[in-house]
């Protein structure tokens, strides 16, 4: 059973900015329900906003990013016309809501969301911080997705399940 954020003893939330995350911080997160905050110091979130303005000015320069206005896997090299990429984003979320076999544990699935959170801090997947914020609410809240655990993880660490929040 994950204890509800807050009521460990932890006098202070687990601070996100991208790096510096050790297996203890994992385990208090994941197991015990420890609060997580993402940073509001400077340099993350001047990080975040710069990976964003890379992204939204290499799309506008006609440029190809992964994910984002293509195809994903051997579809990587398709570009997706700029009218469709918000269906590609909405169509992503709905294939990764696939998943097979048992549950993983929520413990797991907590500390891959703290991981996720904390890859995502590090301010180079253009991600606006109100992503990352709704992880920590989730975290905070104890609310955890059923993520399965086949086809659960891709490579890029997505959880499927979470899509389904």
């Amino acid at each position: 059973m994950i204890k509800p954020a807050g009521k460990g003893p932890f006098p202070d939330p687990l601070n996100i900015t991208g790096d510096g995350l050790n297996i203890q911080d994992l385990i208090e997160v994941g197991r015990n329900g420890r609060p997580v905050r993402l940073s509001d110091a400077p340099q993350v979130l001047n990080a975040l906003e710069a990976s964003r303005a890379t992204i939204h000015a290499a799309i506008g320069n006609g440029h190809r990013i992964y994910g984002v206005n293509s195809g994903f896997g051997g579809m990587g090299h398709v570009t997706v016309p700029s009218a469709d990429t918000a269906r590609l984003q909405a169509n992503l979320l709905w294939f990764l809501k696939v998943g097979a076999s048992g549950r993983l544990p929520d413990a797991d699935v907590r500390a891959a969301m703290l991981l996720r959170a904390n890859s995502l801090a590090r301010g180079a997947s253009g991600v606006r911080p109100e992503l990352i914020e709704r992880l920590v609410l989730f975290l905070n809240a104890g609310v955890t997705p059923h993520v399965r655990d086949l086809g659960s993880i891709g490579a890029s660490g997505d959880l499927v399940g979470c899509g389904a929040l």
